[in-house]
């Protein structure tokens, strides 16, 4: 850690092909310098315990840097040694955070995010800056980051994250992605106030034209388990009551009810003919795959195998005419008739 400070913050200048240097990345420009890379090592270094003291006081050193790359560098995984020392790590992220530099506090996201609750009252001027920052921390969006750290915060009941979190996903799409990210973890929450928070705001942006949102709730689907299908029940329905969603939603819809018609063919049949509701007759469509039949079948043999009443039977049939009125379901449910035997 001897070495000096960068000559200059290469990573905001030009090179000779008309590009940034490292992509204009403050992190891959630090560990590309000889006191970046030591700095990002040593936070890094395996035996922190023998070495605690030799490693604080060298960031706190580096924490008094000029080069931003070197604290980007040395900030980055600065969360790594919290177990060590919880306390003065976080005056080592103060010193480090001092003049707010946005690139730092990019870099020191996951340090910052440790903190944010217990800290809140003495990282509001922090929070405040990195409502303003642009483009992304890894391959995330900063604000999706910060959207997850403001539902956090009001799930636990910070002093006025409410109306915080209110404010700052009204202008921010991004945000608004991230907010929805934390709750899907949390819709089946033991915790009441949990639960109720985070499913207020998966029906919130249900219609929200913006695919970053939109994936949320693909990739949620992607991932919830068959166990989960009676808890979630109210607000599947009213996913399958959206209009416009593409065909990798739908896939992604219709492969997560096929993991529970066996269970709950009453509610999935429900739940196709809210989605058959909302195909247009224009072609739109075209190119689906089987599974919407597939479910649809899937639900007539177990209603059939246990006799259950004809209301059902009946509403199924009337899915399947409902269907055949489309002309892209009509190859798939000759082809799935075909290997099928009704």
């Amino acid at each position: 850690m001897n070495d000096i400070d960068p000559e200059k913050e290469s990573w905001q200048f030009e090179s000779e092909m008309g590009r940034p240097y490292y992509g204009g990345v403050t992190l891959t420009a630090g560990i590309n310098s000889i006191r970046g890379s030591a700095a990002f090592a040593i936070v890094k270094f395996r035996n922190t315990h023998s070495y605690k003291e030799k490693i604080f006081s060298t960031l706190e050193k580096i924490a008094k840097d000029k080069s931003v790359s070197v604290k980007c560098a040395a900030i980055a995984n600065l969360n790594i040694l919290i177990s060590a020392d919880k306390k003065r790590i976080f005056k080592i992220f103060l010193a480090f955070t001092k003049d707010l530099n946005e690139e730092v506090l990019r870099n020191g996201i996951g340090t910052f995010s440790f903190y944010l609750k217990e800290k809140y009252s003495f990282l509001q001027n922090h929070l405040k800056k990195m409502l303003k920052i642009r483009g992304n921390h890894g391959y995330n969006d900063v604000q999706h980051f910060i959207g997850q750290l403001l539902m956090h915060l009001y799930v636990n009941g910070v002093r006025g994250s409410r109306k915080l979190l209110e404010e700052a996903l009204k202008n921010s799409d991004e945000r608004k992605a991230g907010a929805l990210h934390y709750s899907m973890s949390n819709l089946t929450a033991t915790k009441i106030s949990l639960r109720k928070k985070a499913r207020s705001i998966f029906k919130e942006f249900l219609d929200l034209d913006n695919q970053n949102v939109q994936n949320e709730y693909w990739s949620a689907f992607k991932e919830f388990k068959n166990s989960d299908f009676k808890n979630l029940y109210t607000l599947i329905i009213l996913y399958s009551k959206v209009k416009g969603l593409n065909r990798r939603e739908k896939d992604s819809f219709y492969e997560y009810l096929l993991l529970c018609v066996n269970d709950e063919p009453e509610k999935c049949i429900n739940l196709l003919e809210n989605m058959i509701d909302n195909y247009s007759h224009d072609g739109e469509d075209y190119s689906l795959n089987e599974k919407p039949v597939k479910l649809l079948i899937g639900a007539y043999n177990k209603l059939n195998k246990y006799n259950i009443g004809n209301q059902y039977a009946n509403k199924n049939m009337d899915i399947f005419d409902e269907m055949l009125k489309h002309s892209s379901f009509k190859h798939d449910i000759y082809k799935v008739l075909q290997a099928t035997d009704l």
